[in-house]
């Protein structure tokens, strides 16, 4: 089905940027919930040093995952990426996202959520479409405040599948927000608990989108939170 499509495409990215801005996210939850796990212990509380451990167990065990991911993206040639799409049910997909995002959300207190029609599918490269959502749950959860909340959705409009990361965090200021997927200079901030970051994971976004046909963009207002929305035509029409 659609063979016609799976032409092969590339694009020129740096594969260590992208490692080390996809694994900073797990390496942080791993490095706090240790923090946690070893006050537990010395208060003996070990029902929350149990849970400490299971979060740094899956925090690992997805990181691993990720990094296996890209190394074999850039096994043959290391500066290029290939496109490889696919029919997926959406669900699916947002399942590893949804789980990814309450590991992250757990240390903020953050709410995620999520709606999908079930019955969705899309034509695109199954790998890219879940490294672009979970850098944007990544982003969001960096400037969500604590005990904010997130919401993931996903939904037909017309001929394309439209993607929606939103949270009620600090928002972005308008001088930020026109350049962040029109620069190859990265804009550093810093997220709400001082957590660091700049908009390489965006510039990903933004190249894999575009290997769709699809497009990506950003609505914010500082302090009433900020969505990220990006769009893939719908292959199946």
């Amino acid at each position: 089905m659609n063979a016609e499509r799976k032409d092969q495409f590339s694009c020129s990215i740096n594969i260590n940027s992208i490692i080390a801005h996809d694994l900073r996210g797990y390496f942080s939850t791993i490095l706090g919930y240790s923090e946690l796990l070893s006050h537990s212990l010395k208060k003996n509380d070990f029902g929350k040093a149990a849970l400490y451990c299971r979060i740094i167990h899956d925090s690992a065990e997805q990181g691993i995952g990720f990094l296996i991911m890209l190394l074999e993206w850039g096994r043959n040639q290391v500066e290029e990426i290939t496109f490889n799409p696919e029919d997926f049910r959406v669900e699916s997909q947002l399942k590893d996202v949804m789980n990814y995002a309450t590991l992250l959300a757990a240390a903020k207190k953050i709410s995620v959520y999520t709606a999908v029609n079930p019955d969705l599918f899309i034509f695109a490269d199954r790998n890219m479409i879940r490294t672009v959502l979970m850098n944007l749950v990544s982003n969001a959860v960096k400037f969500c405040n604590s005990g904010g909340k997130i919401n993931i959705s996903c939904r037909m409009v017309r001929n394309h599948v439209e993607f929606m990361v939103t949270d009620d965090g600090v928002g972005i200021e308008p001088e930020n927000l026109t350049k962040l997927f029109t620069t190859n200079m990265p804009i550093n901030a810093s997220g709400t608990l001082m957590e660091s970051g700049t908009s390489f994971g965006l510039q990903l976004c933004r190249k894999f989108v575009e290997l769709h046909k699809g497009k990506i963009w950003a609505k914010s207002e500082p302090g009433r939170g900020s969505s990220f929305i990006f769009t893939i035509p719908d292959g199946h029409s």
